[in-house]
């Protein structure tokens, strides 16, 4: 039985849709097995298991309905995966005034155990959320019905909104009793860091009309409010076409590109709008990115052109609080702008500004080239516990110089000392340089420094590494010094080197003794 607190009473809404998924087994004891024993729902199809919502009244009535049940023949001690059907509360169950909401599942006879692997209840969620891997990429969020049979989160200004599920078209938005012009559907723009002026956007839907007089258009807008204008700024996406009844479903479709009122923003919605009365069906809505010339290219110092050329991978660190959220790509073309600077053209685009003008230094999203000219590469790209390593091991007063070099698929998960890059028990080594070096896709951690002392690690960068990563050992290391490295994308190790290690939580500088630069 799962109870609905009543806080989460007012998170409901009755058109969010759920499901309930169970792994459930009706179980008996030995002797009852011995006994040839069966349930009757595993006999005769009676007292099957089934799902209920149940909500109790303020005046104490109980109050159910059915929202999936489970089919006869059952074989008893086997464990099954039941799913109810798709089902929305409503308003009497979502009453604050009731004193409960239960789900839950009942049946069979008395003296049979029901036993769960799991037991939850799942919202439908696909669609009407922006999409979290790449959520600048279709700014209209829900615009087709698909499974989520609500108008979440659309809205209408006048009129009638409601999803039709036809057998002939499937199921499609329907803006009625529309008596002019002024009713429109609307949505907000959820992530309007993504909008950045200068975006390419694509902007389409597909629409049917009824009771449509003459000359009937439909045109999307854009609302851009900022302060100082309380009505905002009403910007035409796209002119469409004028449609008559006869016209059936329509597609209008075209570019739009955001002008410079967006950077001052404070909010924007989405407004579809006709100049006329007319009732409209809608089938399919999307505003998706194409592309912004104006960060297809990023301005850099000339110094990268000693080093950098067309094809080189590059790494743009995350530009938000999303750890994970940084842009691996390749430079297209290098093309000096003067003032000792040149524009990198990538093949893929950020979506958003990666720096403005007024933006603090330490606000600034970082750029490392990932490629380099000698590769170390291990053979264990799909096997984490076969990696290749190297370690420069009991060598004092031996200076030594690793420099420029990529190394891919290193290291071995669980195992101690196997890491990418490792220095074992040199004592001091001054004079040793490790720069400009790039440790990417690891198994085991990135540059480890162990018993050694008076390293220079300069310029170096990791990516997409597993467990602690530039690190320090024991914690007697001293006189190191760390100077313009980067870490991106430290991931959590599935496996640790000792029950006393913590790469399962790790960080990207693993440093224990203050003694070091």
């Amino acid at each position: 039985m799962l109870e609905i607190d009543k806080d989460m009473l007012g998170c409901i809404d009755t058109n969010a849709q759920f499901k309930l998924q169970t792994n459930m087994a009706m179980i008996l004891d030995r002797k009852e097995m011995r006994q040839g024993m069966k349930t009757s729902c595993q006999m005769a199809g009676r007292n099957c298991p089934t799902m209920f919502v149940i909500h109790r009244t303020a005046a104490g009535k109980w109050n159910n309905r059915i929202i999936g049940s489970i089919a006869g023949n059952i074989v008893n001690n086997k464990y099954y995966d039941f799913t109810s059907e798709v089902f929305s509360f409503t308003d009497a169950e979502l009453d604050v005034s009731n004193k409960a909401l239960v789900v839950l599942v009942s049946g069979p006879e008395a003296n049979v155990d029901i036993y769960f692997k799991h037991f939850e209840m799942e919202m439908i969620t696909d669609g009407i959320y922006p999409n979290p891997d790449a959520p600048c990429n279709d700014l209209i969020v829900h615009g087709s019905v698909g499974n989520f049979h609500s108008t979440m989160p659309w809205t209408n200004a006048g009129g009638v909104l409601y999803v039709v599920d036809d057998e002939v078209d499937g199921a499609f938005y329907r803006h009625s009793e529309r008596d002019r012009g002024g009713f429109a559907l609307k949505q907000d723009i959820q992530i309007p860091a993504c909008v950045i002026r200068g975006s390419i956007y694509k902007y389409s839907m597909t629409t049917r009309v009824n009771n449509a007089q003459a000359g009937f258009k439909i045109t999307p807008y854009m609302r851009v409010m900022s302060e100082g204008q309380p009505r905002g700024r009403w910007i035409p996406i796209v002119d469409c076409p004028a449609q008559a009844d006869e016209d059936g479903w329509v597609t209008c479709e075209g570019d739009f590109k955001m002008s410079r009122w967006v950077n001052v923003a404070t909010s924007m919605q989405l407004y579809i709008m006709s100049n006329a009365g007319g009732d409209i069906d809608y089938k399919e809505l999307s505003l998706t990115f194409v592309s912004n010339d104006r960060e297809q290219k990023l301005i850099v110092p000339d110094s990268v052109t000693e080093c950098w050329d067309v094809g080189a991978e590059v790494m743009l660190s995350s530009q938000t609080i999303d750890h994970f959220a940084e842009l691996v790509t390749k430079v297209t073309s290098i093309e000096p702008t003067g003032d000792g600077m040149v524009a990198l053209g990538l093949e893929d685009s950020a979506q958003r500004w990666i720096i403005k003008e007024e933006e603090e230094e330490f606000s600034k999203p970082e750029l490392a080239l990932l490629s380099r000219n000698i590769v170390f590469k291990g053979d264990g790209e799909h096997v984490k516990e076969k990696g290749a390593h190297v370690q420069v091991f009991h060598t004092p007063n031996q200076v030594q110089s690793i420099n420029g070099i990529e190394f891919k698929n290193m290291g071995q998960l669980g195992e101690k000392g196997r890491y990418p890059l490792h220095l074992h028990m040199n004592g001091v080594l001054e004079g040793t340089t490790l720069s400009k070096n790039v440790v990417r896709d690891s198994f085991q951690r990135c540059y480890v420094i162990h018993g050694t002392h008076s390293v220079l690690l300069y310029d170096n960068i990791a990516y997409n590494t597993t467990g602690h990563c530039f690190f320090f050992e024991d914690g007697c290391e001293i006189d190191n010094t760390l100077d313009r490295n980067l870490g991106a994308r430290t991931l959590v190790a599935e496996k640790l080197v000792g029950d006393d290690e913590t790469d399962d939580e790790p960080s990207t500088y693993w440093l224990s003794n203050g003694d070091n630069w």
